[in-house]
């Protein structure tokens, strides 16, 4: 073998000592975290920043007035239109009514400890009453919901149907 050739091979088992090296222990990473660090303290400050501008922001009246409508607890969803049955309806013959009753658990939602359950189209918690009337939901749950008439035993549980568009 020429003087050369042992150089070269010299460098190769060299780069194939370091490069196993750098595979098998690699360098711990600071720049990641540093970098995550740095855009949370970024995030903060915008909110902070949006915060602060917001409420030394000039409100005309209207405007606070719509603010505070749009935070206040909705007693109804104002864009449903169904019409309600009267008392008179809702009264006849609700033992043969409760059997006909459909109900369609269609979806699931959980935002920290809060879970909201749509049944009929209509978002529901734990202890809301449906709007069918007398129902009442017992227990939300990822697959099913249970529920019940008000101040009865009776339970009725629904499965999840997923609706594919």
């Amino acid at each position: 073998m020429s003087k050369r050739e042992k150089i070269i091979l010299a460098f190769v088992f060299i780069a194939v000592i370091y490069g196993g090296y750098q595979f098998l222990f690699p360098p711990p990473s600071k720049t990641t975290s540093v970098k995550a660090e740095n855009e949370i303290k970024m995030a903060k400050k915008l909110v902070k920043d949006i915060t602060e501008h917001l409420n030394k922001a000039n409100l005309s009246e209207t405007e606070r007035y719509t603010i505070s409508r749009a935070e206040a607890q909705w007693l109804t969803d104002p864009f449903y239109n169904k019409k309600r049955p009267t008392k008179k309806e809702a009264s006849k013959d609700t033992s043969s009514a409760r059997q006909k009753i459909s109900f369609t658990y269609s979806g699931y939602i959980e935002i920290g400890e809060k879970r909201l359950a749509i049944i009929n189209g209509m978002e529901y918690q734990t202890g809301e009453e449906l709007e069918i009337g007398e129902w009442i939901v017992r227990g939300i749950y990822p697959t099913r919901v249970v529920i019940g008439i008000k101040g009865n035993k009776v339970k009725r549980t629904i499965p999840l149907e997923e609706v594919i568009q």
